[in-house]
């Protein structure tokens, strides 16, 4: 787990593995530098637990960096993914380790998850149930490879060590999208990788992911299908695309804040309507959405378009899944 400035979150995150059914496993932490309390946080987890090994780098050097380090620390022969603000259900690893124990050629394995707001709010769940939007359809693996598609989150990942190792680990100069580009490796490299429709990990959706990654995330998205369809790996020059778009946000970061607030609560809305989840929250989420600063026009075309998602919207989603099944998505 790479944690940077987490401390709202990193103590929930740090107990949901420390709870875990299976308990024969090392926690590695590594802090990548953050300026608030996070590291005193996990160096109190790690006097009261022998399992936690904290790693602190000297300076922010990114999520990827931040991995790979420790996963090269790691003597495991598995690798369970967590992110610092993201909670694993108890029997998380438990069930992760059998399917990987009891199915050798598997080396990548993600589960189904739900979605946390920042109170703690279950609003939605990543499942998938047997209609023509299911993993096991081919236009998944087309979407991982034509599009840089998402395919499960990132923190439910459980893979072997050695393979990853192998191919690479993952790319530095992705900051953002680093799992998509590692998972096409996998997928390149003609390893399998699978699925577990079981909901193991909750996923929190926070502001921040928003504020920053959203300015970003079509630029890196076109980039990394461009990269996969010509089978070229030279990213030098992504670090060119992020100083251009961070010195294009110019002086307007207090607009950024509201409006990605505002975003924030939009999204969530629109998300319990394409899966047709509890309207109370539904409604609390748009109303926060319309408190904050934001021109009113975009707030009121955003406004209609997540009511007529929430009442006319169908979905192959489902809130249901099997309890053991395992699905190859290659």
């Amino acid at each position: 787990m790479a944690v940077y400035n987490k401390e709202e979150y990193v103590a929930k995150s740090i107990e949901s593995m420390l709870n875990q059914s299976f308990s024969n496993f090392e926690f590695i932490i590594v802090d990548d530098g953050s300026n608030d309390n996070s590291p005193d946080i996990i160096k109190k987890y790690a006097k009261q637990d022998s399992r936690i090994s904290l790693i602190q780098n000297d300076a922010n050097l990114g999520l990827p960096v931040s991995l790979n380090i420790g996963i090269n620390a790691a003597r495991g022969k598995y690798i369970a993914r967590q992110d610092a603000d993201d909670i694993s259900k108890p029997d998380r690893l438990e069930e992760q380790l059998k399917i990987m124990e009891n199915n050798r050629d598997i080396a990548l394995l993600g589960a189904a998850d739900e979605l946390l707001d920042i109170d703690d709010i279950v609003f939605s769940k990543q499942t998938y149930d047997e209609g023509p939007n299911s993993p096991n359809h081919q236009n998944i693996i087309k979407t991982l490879e034509n599009k840089g598609g998402y395919i499960f989150a990132h923190g439910s990942a459980f893979y072997r060590k050695e393979v990853v190792k192998k191919i690479g680990g993952y790319e530095k100069t992705f900051i953002y999208s680093q799992d998509i580009e590692l998972w096409w490796r996998f997928h390149k490299n003609n390893y399998k990788i699978a699925y577990l429709n079981k909901t193991l990990y909750s996923q929190r959706i926070v502001p921040e992911k928003f504020r920053v990654k959203s300015v970003y995330q079509g630029k890196f998205k076109n980039y990394l299908q461009d990269k996969i369809q010509l089978d070229n790996y030279h990213f030098s020059d992504i670090d060119v695309i992020l100083n251009s778009l961070i010195k294009a946000r110019g002086e307007k970061d207090k607009f950024i804040d509201s409006y990605y607030l505002s975003n924030y609560w939009f999204i969530l809305s629109k998300k319990i309507a394409l899966n047709k989840g509890n309207l109370k929250y539904f409604i609390k989420y748009l109303s926060r959405a319309l408190r904050e600063r934001n021109m009113l026009r975009t707030k009121m075309y955003k406004l209609l378009g997540c009511i007529y998602l929430y009442l006319f919207h169908r979905t192959n989603r489902s809130d249901q899944y099997s309890e053991n099944e395992l699905i190859y998505l290659n």
